[in-house]
């Protein structure tokens, strides 16, 4: 809530924060975007992005300094400010879908939008892609917001969790519209998420504190788990065969 980014290592259940330079936002972190594909290739190398209600982007790239020491060390990690992006915007939400692009989505708009690198390697290339469909493309008016955005891990599809009792999948970088999920409850209230699993589902969370899984091939609800948590979902994330939450409970839970 201070503006601040922490970065954690994790080593037999202790935390340690390395001694790396993570700028301040002026208002609260709404989003951290990890490209974790991208980690210590090289010293160029994009790998993380904090975004903020401040409108602002702060992209960092992150250089292994001893790779012998696992990332465990507290020397072992770097980061190194690279830019910021004034975007304007009110960020909920931010997502790395290509190695070096971004996309961030925002409240009161009708669009996402992408921030790509240009020939000096700044990310001054932009452009908005409508949320409303590719039948819709002029419409500047949107009913949702969308909070929270998930790319698949070819980077094909992307992910958005609406406030609307909705979660759509697009293609990537364009308006069209592969499936609408339906089923859960999600409002301007709750903290919406979404994302792909490896089995070629989608995995979300519902206000009343159901996980959902969706058929992405027709967009059907496979299941409907209840009464996961005490109380609302603030966190969701799938890896493998294992989904992840964390709820304002003050609990997190990991489900296979």
């Amino acid at each position: 809530m201070d503006g601040k980014v922490h970065v954690m290592l994790h080593r037999n259940s202790s935390l340690t924060i390395p001694s790396c330079m993570i700028k301040k936002h002026d208002k609260f972190v709404s989003s951290l975007a990890f490209n974790r594909k991208k980690l210590g290739v090289s010293a160029n190398d994009i790998c993380l992005a904090s975004s903020s209600h401040d409108g602002k982007i702060h992209i960092y790239s992150a250089t292994i300094t001893d790779k012998g020491a696992l990332l465990f060390e507290e020397e072992a990690l770097k980061f190194a400010h690279v830019t910021t992006i004034v975007s304007g915007l009110t960020i909920e939400s931010t997502v790395f879908t290509k190695t070096n692009e971004l996309c961030v989505a925002a409240r009161d708009v009708s669009s996402l939008r992408y921030y790509s690198t240009g020939d000096d390697g700044d990310f001054n290339n932009s452009c908005d892609v409508t949320v409303n469909g590719a039948d819709k493309v002029y419409d500047k008016h949107c009913s949702f917001n969308v909070l929270n955005l998930e790319v698949s891990d070819d980077s094909k599809l992307l992910l958005a969790a609406t406030d609307k009792d909705r979660n759509i999948v697009f293609q990537t970088g364009s308006p069209h519209i592969v499936r609408n999920l339906y089923g859960h409850k999600a409002s301007a209230f709750s903290n919406p998420r979404a994302s792909f699993t490896e089995s070629g589902t989608v995995v979300g969370s519902s206000e009343d504190n159901q996980i959902f899984e969706w058929d992405l091939r027709d967009g059907k609800v496979l299941t409907a788990t209840e009464d996961v948590h005490r109380g609302t979902i603030r966190g969701l994330t799938a890896n493998g065969t294992m989904v992840a939450t964390v709820s304002f409970d003050k609990s997190a839970k990991i489900w296979i």
